[in-house]
């Protein structure tokens, strides 16, 4: 990740994060990039108590400006409200948007916002050395434990086995689904 990149958290991967390890993303903030989630998707995260818990792990909440607001509310995209939140915050800031929804990613790559899914930054953690791979794996079952829908049994065996491949490096081919 480039020095002045930003990510931006939607729902999905922040309750992910949040019910894995949630101490995972203070390592992210500190070796990646800084980590912002748009007000209104608070909401949608119950497993967090207040605002404070989040800012506590390093994380800006972050207002939309009125206009996203108006434009969110007024799409008629398959993605939800506070997923649009999501996508023009990113665009108007300049972050990646960082979710495992694909109406949220497609919206994200149609319109060359940079995109990732959240297991993408444990991979890049891990790459990184600031976690190990029992560490990397252990989160990602457990995510794959708690969303299974979603964080299939696919997704989990493509996680491990770009994990054992990338031998200090995170680039992975862009069709390789995690």
């Amino acid at each position: 990740m480039s020095a002045d990149e930003c990510l931006i958290v939607d729902a999905d991967v922040l309750i992910d994060f949040i019910k894995a390890d949630r101490n995972i993303i203070s390592i992210i903030i500190k070796h990646l990039a800084p980590v912002y989630v748009v007000r209104q998707v608070l909401k949608q995260v119950k497993a967090i108590e207040s605002e404070e818990e989040l800012t506590s792990l390093g994380v800006t909440v972050i207002d939309p400006e009125i206009e996203d607001l108006y434009t969110a509310a007024k799409t008629t995209s398959p993605t939800d409200f506070e997923d649009q939140l999501c996508y023009l915050t990113a665009k108007r800031h300049g972050f990646t948007c960082v979710t495992n929804d694909k109406d949220l990613r497609n919206c994200c790559i149609d319109d060359g916002v940079p995109s990732l899914r959240g297991l993408r930054l444990i991979l890049r953690l891990c790459a990184l050395q600031r976690i190990s791979v029992a560490e990397a794996i252990k989160i990602a079952e457990q995510i794959h434990k708690n969303n299974p829908r979603y964080i299939t049994k696919t997704i989990l065996k493509n996680f491990i086995k770009a994990l054992k491949q990338q031998k200090g490096s995170y680039g992975l081919p862009p069709d390789f689904y995690i």
